[in-house]
């Protein structure tokens, strides 16, 4: 979320970011154009969705992410960029119909919930999944549930290793093509530099290619 959001700011592109979990103050999941949400635009939000919810019982994240909604709703962005939360198939995210999605790998994070095997947990995170809808997946062992929902839906799936991947230089990285072509310029290395980092940074360059 954090790259991809900055990706679009210096692009000069307004945004709002939502993620989870914060690390110092709440106000971290929800940003506009980089900056968290104050006190009194959240506890504005709040109060909205108090009302509208009425006698339905809402999760702690289902709340906090209409709230969020509310914020980037009345901010007039350009774009959203979306965290989803546990699995994805039923999380209160999926009510957004989005342009692109990306998929990170897919961990077995929440099994006692999500399942037991990758497959399991692929068929939750195949449920954000939207008909002809662009969708890059940093997974490179990905679960055979991803794909078969991308084909089933026509979605233009985009796999790292398979359709595009990173190359190592010494003051940076280049996104290149799976036979190594590069696809673009030198590019500075993200955060730690790790090879999970580069990764993210690779789906998020191929992303808006």
């Amino acid at each position: 979320v954090e790259l991809l959001s900055k990706v679009f700011l210096s692009a000069g592109v307004s945004v709002g970011s939502y993620s989870s979990p914060h690390l110092i103050r709440f106000n971290e999941r929800v940003c506009v154009n980089g900056v968290p949400a104050t006190d009194e635009k959240l506890i504005g939000a709040f109060l909205l969705v108090e009302k509208a919810r009425q006698s339905e019982a809402l999760t702690f994240f289902e709340y906090t992410t209409l709230a969020a909604l509310v914020v980037f709703s009345n901010a007039g962005l350009e774009v959203l960029v979306l965290e989803a939360g546990l699995g994805g198939r039923l999380d209160v995210t999926n009510l957004i119909d989005a342009d692109a999605l990306l998929l990170t790998n897919i961990a077995l994070d929440h099994i006692a919930l999500l399942g037991e095997h990758r497959e399991k947990i692929g068929f939750e995170k195949a449920g954000l999944m939207r008909p002809r809808q662009i969708v890059v997946c940093g997974d490179r062992d990905i679960p055979k549930m991803i794909t078969d929902r991308a084909m089933d839906l026509d979605a233009q799936l985009r796999i790292i290793g398979r359709d595009f991947d990173h190359r190592n230089e010494e003051n940076g990285w280049m996104l290149t093509d799976v036979v190594g072509r590069i696809r673009g310029a030198l590019l500075p290395a993200p955060f730690s530099g790790s090879t999970e980092q580069l990764d993210n940074a690779a789906c998020v360059a191929d992303l808006l290619v």
